[in-house]
């Protein structure tokens, strides 16, 4: 499975977990490597990993979730360009993640979960 090149990381970690939920039995080395081998390989994350490899399977959901929201926050800026309804911006607001959320949860699952519900 690949990331397409203008797909969004949110809906590449969305279709890839759901193809990592018809395959329960898969080693979590083994899908952190496919996951990393179908990212756009011009992309920042994938150049992040390979520089830094992650450490466990941990590690690598909790960049993947810093470079999510990243890529959101960017999109959110680019579309502030255009005049907001003040309802809209509220919501926004409301459904930014808090700053003091806690860290990447052992179950893997749980966190692709986490990662891939917000929209």
């Amino acid at each position: 499975m690949k990331q397409g090149v203008t797909e969004p990381l949110r809906g590449y970690i969305q279709r890839f977990n759901v193809a990592a939920l018809e395959a329960p039995s898969a080693n979590v080395d083994v899908l952190s490597n496919a996951f990393a081998q179908g990212l756009i390989k011009d992309g920042k994350f994938f150049r992040s990993l390979a520089k830094k490899p992650p450490i466990s399977f941990d590690n690598l959901l909790t960049r993947v979730e810093k470079y999510v929201n990243v890529e959101e926050a960017t999109q959110i800026k680019r579309n502030k360009a255009t005049p907001v309804n003040q309802d809209e911006e509220d919501a926004e607001v409301e459904s930014e993640p808090s700053p003091d959320r806690p860290k990447a949860e052992s179950n893997k699952y749980k966190m692709w979960e986490r990662i891939t519900s917000r929209n």
